[in-house]
């Protein structure tokens, strides 16, 4: 998958100016090297990803937030692609270090997702009908970043930036003003269709490669060593 395919898109497209697409391409550095940063941390390579050219917002009845990236599962030949998307505004308004921190919390996502797949626990996510119900169940669903990374800079930056949800009002408040406010392009999700639908059979089909699922049993066996002790 080429991750620049849709960005490139857009600019061919009209929807984003020449010099705002080059500015991404420019800062997309950050986002390479935070990827070999969490290959490099957990030994595990980073999953297929691409770069979505518009502001996402999730939204229920009465709030709405800015999503700026998120992990997808797709059923494609019935078998599951996990993938990245990684937003156009959080790579030229994310300073380095909120980049890396979402690249990893997303990245705990995805292994989270083939946990379940190894264990067949994925049919569907929990239904949330509120910004504050889905931030919780985010937070709960993912692995243990202190049993995947080997990073002591990487956890602490998580802990800092990713809070239960994104603590970084710059980055939220530059998207709205410089891309929103500019009339780039938006995409809207609401929160109840923004869960996991995944076919049984789709799941059975679908082959993890067994260094992978041994790295991700032996997170798993050290996560529970932790609670036990404490």
């Amino acid at each position: 998958m080429d991750p620049l395919i849709l960005l490139t898109k857009a600019y061919e497209e009209g929807k984003i100016e020449n010099r705002l697409y080059k500015n991404i391409l420019e800062r997309f550095r950050y986002v390479k090297d935070g990827i070999t940063r969490i290959e490099k941390a957990s030994k595990i390579l980073y999953p297929e990803y691409y770069i979505e050219p518009a502001l996402v917002t999730s939204r229920s009845n009465n709030e709405q937030g800015i999503l700026f990236a998120r992990t997808i599962p797709l059923v494609i030949d019935n078998r599951v692609r996990i993938v990245i998307e990684i937003t156009a505004p959080l790579i030229i308004f994310g300073l380095k270090g909120t980049i890396h921190a979402i690249l990893a919390h997303e990245f705990l996502h995805y292994l989270e997702f083939i946990s379940r797949i190894i264990r067949m626990d994925i049919i569907s996510d929990e239904i949330s009908y509120t910004l504050f119900e889905s931030k919780y169940l985010d937070t709960e669903r993912l692995l243990d970043a202190r049993t995947v990374f080997n990073d002591r800079a990487l956890i602490r930056l998580l802990e800092r930036k990713m809070n239960g949800e994104l603590n970084d009002e710059r980055l939220k408040r530059k998207s709205i003003e410089l891309w929103l406010g500019k009339g780039y392009p938006i995409k809207i999700i609401q929160i109840e269709d923004n869960i996991t639908r995944l076919p049984i059979d789709a799941i059975v089909n679908t082959p993890i490669d067994e260094g992978l699922e041994s790295k991700i049993k032996d997170i798993l066996t050290r996560m529970k060593t932790r609670r036990k002790k404490g």
